[in-house]
């Protein structure tokens, strides 16, 4: 178990909100707040707060979020339009 626990700290990084950009903390934040909407939620409360990335940009920003462990993201099929993205602040 030790060895097994000593392997999975190399893989350990500690998050560091310092290190993200003006966007990033405000997308991080608004997730903070409403975990579990879903992409199109945060992205107009995003908006709302001052945010004015695209659409597209803002989806990069949620992938480098969720590749540094911030959040994590669900992909869920809602309704006739197809699937949609719900954002959790943290990790699953």
């Amino acid at each position: 178990h030790a060895t097994h626990a000593i392997s999975k700290l190399t893989d350990f990084h500690i998050k560091s909100t310092a290190a993200l950009d003006k966007d990033e903390a405000l997308i991080l934040n608004t997730i903070k707040t409403r975990s579990g909407h879903t992409a199109g939620e945060i992205y107009a409360l995003y908006q709302q707060n001052g945010g004015a990335q695209a659409y597209s940009s803002f989806k990069r920003k949620i992938k480098r979020l969720e590749q540094n462990k911030f959040i994590s993201t669900q992909q869920v099929n809602e309704g006739e339009p197809g699937r949609t993205t719900r954002l959790y602040y943290g990790t699953a």
